[in-house]
C-alpha cells in the first residue's frame, strides 16, 4: 500500500506545461463571435427533385447566414408521393 501513486515528475511537469499552454491558446481565440443568433428553415421538398435539397441550402445560406446542419426527413406518406421534409440550421453573429 505504500506505493499506491507514484508520480513521475518529469512527467507530470511536462504535462502541466504542455496542458497549461493548449488552455492558454484555446481561450485566446477572441475572433470568433461570443454570442450567435440562430434559425431553423423548414421545408417541404417536391418529389424526385434531387437538386431540391442542395438549392434550399444555398437560398437559406445567404446574408451571412451560415449552415450548422441540416437533416433530411424521409416521406411520412405511406404512397410516398410527397417530398421529404428538410430542416437547415443556421447561424450569425449577434449584433
Amino acid at each position: 500500500m505504500k506505493n499506491f501513486i507514484k508520480i513521475n515528475s518529469t512527467s507530470f511537469i511536462l504535462g502541466a506545461v504542455l496542458g497549461g499552454l493548449a488552455i492558454f491558446t484555446v481561450a485566446a481565440d477572441s475572433h470568433h463571435a461570443n454570442t450567435w443568433e440562430y434559425k431553423v428553415v423548414a421545408d417541404d421538398l417536391p418529389y424526385n427533385v434531387p437538386w431540391a435539397y442542395s438549392a434550399l441550402i444555398n437560398q437559406a445560406a445567404t446574408n451571412g447566414w451560415e449552415v450548422v446542419s441540416s437533416q433530411l426527413f424521409p416521406p411520412t406518406d405511406p404512397s410516398g408521393l410527397k417530398g421529404a421534409r428538410a430542416f437547415v440550421v443556421l447561424k450569425h453573429p449577434k449584433q
